[in-house]
């Protein structure tokens, strides 16, 4: 990442599939100050195959005044976990993704930064699948699951399932903490989620 210093001008950066560099050193990107836009990912075909990447930290990205969005799949850090990111003011909208980051490392930044996007305990899924149960309701995406824990769920028929993980929300402290849609029907978690 060293070439940045030559190209401080720039806005928006993806850094994709950087499996040779265990723990890839995110300082140089200091130097890129208009920098809005940061995506760091592995390849598509590694969705759902359990590989991921490693940085060393996210702390450097502290330093970027004008960052609005950040994504991050499948990429995680060395050392200081998430607490780098709940520094970051500048964030309007934050997708942080995969297993490795649970409710709690999504409450955690909620709490600290509670205007930014993308860090809702229950979202719509990016297709419409209906529950293959009852075939009334589409499936919501429960974010931040336990490994092995079901994320895909309906409103309905798994109710249990949505409201023990509005419970977890509610517990860390998550921003805003949703407990009245705990027991909610599930045209309120649509309207709510969906």
């Amino acid at each position: 990442l060293d070439i940045l210093s030559e190209h401080q001008d720039i806005e928006a950066l993806f850094i994709r599939h950087f499996p040779k560099a265990e723990g890839l050193d995110l300082s140089p990107i200091v130097n890129c100050k208009l920098l809005s836009e940061l995506s760091l990912s592995t390849l598509p075909g590694w969705d759902g195959s359990g590989k991921t990447l490693k940085i060393k930290s996210f702390a450097p990205l502290v330093d970027l005044e004008n960052l609005k969005d950040l994504r991050v799949l499948d990429v995680i850090p060395l050392e200081d976990g998430i607490e780098p990111l709940k520094e970051i003011k500048s964030l309007n909208e934050i997708n942080l993704a995969r297993k490795f980051y649970q409710l709690e490392d999504y409450a955690a930044i909620k709490s600290a930064c509670p205007n930014i996007q993308g860090l809702e305990p229950i979202t719509q899924m990016n297709f419409k699948s209906t529950c293959s149960k009852c075939s009334k309701y589409p499936e919501l995406h429960l974010e931040g699951t336990k490994p092995r824990a079901r994320s895909y769920v309906c409103p309905k028929c798994n109710i249990k399932a949505i409201n023990k993980h509005l419970e977890r929300w509610a517990k860390a402290e998550g921003s805003p903490s949703y407990e009245e849609f705990i027991d909610a029907t599930p045209e309120e978690l649509h309207k709510q989620f969906g």
